[in-house]
């Protein structure tokens, strides 16, 4: 699964300046793959989320899509709507969520910043009144 998920995300965006520090040869012993951050620094873990998230300084939702510790996911809640309409990671749920490659501290970041409040509601991006 890592495997899958490593080369549909090598033409993946990066956040912050990220450039991939590690390719991984042998994908059935995949070691994490390491990005430089322009933020935290140089080798960092990284992860994927998607581009709403890196771009939108208002939330959007978080919803992680991986249980495994060790391979963070997660998108936004626009995206959640969109992969259960299409059923799978199919070529045009790809071309709107514009998967981008973050370090794990830049994801947690933005897991703080758009995971919604327990009424799950997004933000109104429209002016009171």
């Amino acid at each position: 699964m890592r495997g899958r998920l490593l080369r549909a995300i090598l033409g993946a965006t990066s956040h912050a300046g990220a450039k991939l520090a590690l390719a991984c040869t042998n994908m059935s012993e995949v070691a994490p793959l390491l990005i430089n951050c322009a933020i935290h620094g140089h080798n960092r873990v990284s992860a994927v989320v998607c581009g709403h998230m890196v771009e939108s300084a208002v939330p959007v939702g978080f919803v992680e899509n991986n249980d495994d510790p060790d391979n963070l996911q997660a998108w936004c809640e626009k995206c959640e709507a969109f992969f259960v309409c299409e059923g799978d990671k199919t070529k045009a749920f790809l071309s709107f969520n514009r998967m981008a490659l973050v370090c794990v501290s830049c994801y947690q970041a933005l897991k703080s910043r758009h995971t919604l409040p327990p009424d799950g509601r997004l933000p109104s991006t429209r002016g009171a009144g």
